[in-house]
Order: structure tokens, then sequence, then C-alpha cells
């Protein structure tokens, strides 16, 4: 009896021993820091393409060619500022030609009082002045055509070939767009045509004003 008590003991001895070692061995050392407040910074990045909300042609009343410019690329400029300083020649020219008209006219006026002769000299001189004047209309039309055929033809070439290059992008884009499996493509394959449409009524008036150059200048040469 005595024996088996002592065996009893020592068994619960040793089952106390083995739990506290479980206990220390299952302990986790955990870090305490102070909380503290501070700001978050969200940041996202995104491929597109960067297109002006709106594109204004600048189309000067008389054309030639411009001498000085009184602006930088990327400036603010307001309705009724001054861009572009045009050479003058041309209207100079008009002017001369509008002052010969004027002498024709005094000279028809004053050949009524004079005699015969005189009539006679003064309509050479008239006829002189007249083919004179139609000379000088002549010169001023073709520098007028030469100087906008110079100054716009590359333009409206360059904008012709840009309206070209991006109905190309549209059109390769509703391609990759319409092999999408997403469904929600279909918005903007919508909005890329309506795009394109709009950039081939851009292309078709650029190539008209082109064309008219074109036409002008041949018009003026053969004057």
């Amino acid at each position: 009896m005595a024996l088996l008590m002592g065996g009893s003991l020592l068994l619960g001895g040793c089952g106390s021993n083995g739990a506290q070692d479980a206990v220390e061995t299952s302990a986790v050392v955990v870090d305490m820091k102070q909380a503290q407040t501070g700001k978050l910074t969200l940041q996202n990045s995104f491929v597109g393409t960067v297109s002006p909300q709106e594109m204004v042609y600048v189309i000067p009343f008389a054309s030639g060619t411009v001498t000085d410019t009184y602006f930088e690329v990327g400036d603010q400029v307001n309705a009724g500022d001054v861009l572009f300083k045009i050479d003058d020649s041309a209207a100079k020219l008009q002017l001369e030609q509008a002052q010969l008209s004027a002498a024709n006219v005094r000279q028809q006026a004053d050949s009524a009082l004079t005699t015969q002769q005189e009539s006679a000299n003064i309509q050479m001189d008239s006829s002189r002045v007249q083919a004179q004047s139609g000379y000088d209309q002549a010169q001023i039309a073709y520098v007028q055509a030469k100087n906008a055929y110079d100054q716009n033809y590359d333009d409206l070439s360059d904008q012709i070939d840009a309206c070209n290059a991006n109905i190309t992008q549209l059109e390769n884009a509703i391609k990759a767009a319409s092999s999408s499996v997403s469904g929600g493509n279909a918005s903007s394959v919508v909005q890329m045509k309506t795009q394109i449409e709009t950039l081939k009524g851009t292309k078709k008036q650029l190539e008209s004003s082109r064309n008219s150059l074109v036409a002008g200048l041949q018009q003026a040469e053969s004057a």
C-alpha cells in the first residue's frame, strides 16, 4: 500500500513539471510600439494618349509672308492679341494700283476740257495707265497666291498627314478592342469610330484648302 502511494506521488510530480515546460516553450515574444498619426500615400499609374481639348486654326484676313511673331510656344493669348506681322509689300502694290486708278480718273475728267490733240495724248496716257494697272493687278494676284501657297501648303500637308496617322491609330485600337473578350469595350469602340469620322471631315476640309491654294497659284501664273 505504501509502495503504491509512493508511485502515485512520483507520477504526479513528473506530470507537473512537464506541463510547466510546455507553457514555457509556447510563449510568443511580441514587440510593442507607440501608435502614431501620419499620411498614407496612394499612387496610380495609367497609360494613355494626351490630346488637346480644343484645336483652333489661325487664319488671317489677308495672306502674306510672316515677318515677326509676338508669342512663344505655350504662351496664353487672348482674343484681339497681335500674333504675327505680315509683309505689307502686296498692300503697297495695291495702294500704287489705287493711286494709278485715281490718276486715270483725273485724266479722264481733264480730257473733256482739252483739245482733240491733248485728248488723244491723254487717251494714250490713260491706256498706258490702264495697261500698267492691269500688270500691277496681275503682279498683286501672283504675289498673294505665291505667299499663300508658300505659307500654308506645307502646314496643310502636315495636318493632313497627322489626320491620317490618327485615323490609322484609332482603327488599330478598334481592332484591338474588338478582339478583346471584355464587354466594356463597346462604348470605347463607338467613341473611337466617332473620332475617326470627325478626323475624316477635318481631313476633307484641309485637302480642299490645299487644292484651292494650288489652283489659285496656277491661275495667277497663267495670268
